[in-house]
């Protein structure tokens, strides 16, 4: 009598485990189809986001940056900004220092090469120096000079970074 009644007691709990497994799903499957979905964005209702260039009235730097030589504990610096449409040439000039004592650790310039920008009424450019050898690791700060062939001039305002 005790072997009928240990195998009817293990067929009454897996007939549990069965069931409530079923439980589980059902209650996963509900909360998966039940949950709120996002509404969809009509296609006519989305905003386009449009970038306004202002007109060129002046010579100006408006970014520069570094890019490292793979391999190498050298790099290219480069700049670019906005020029009058009269300009004929603009020249760029590098100016890295020392972060700690503010001694010059490389200075090189190179000459722009210029697009014209008729719908904003001038040009821009973009100037890239050779690589240039500077000490890795190294916290620096670079300021980059521009000059047309009309005297004019501008400059990138200077940043810090540490050479990688």
């Amino acid at each position: 009598m005790d072997k009928e009644q240990t195998t009817q007691t293990e067929g009454d709990s897996s007939i549990v485990y069965i069931i409530g497994a079923i439980v589980i799903v059902a209650v996963i499957v509900a909360g998966v189809l039940l949950w709120p979905k996002p509404k969809a964005q009509q296609a006519g209702t989305a905003t386009p986001i449009v970038e306004e260039k202002k007109a060129i009235t002046q010579l100006g730097c408006d970014t520069q940056w570094y890019n490292p030589k793979i391999g190498f504990p050298e790099y290219y610096l480069s700049a670019n900004g906005t020029a009058l449409s009269t300009a004929k040439t603009v020249d760029c000039t590098f100016t890295v220092t020392a972060s700690v004592d503010g001694k010059v650790v490389a200075t090189e310039k190179a000459p722009a090469v210029l697009t014209s920008s008729p719908e904003r009424g001038g040009q821009t450019f973009q100037c890239t120096t050779k690589a240039v050898a500077l000490p890795k690791g190294t916290a620096v700060t670079m300021k980059t000079t521009v000059m047309d062939d009309t005297e004019s001039s501008a400059a990138c305002k200077a940043g810090s970074m540490i050479l990688q």
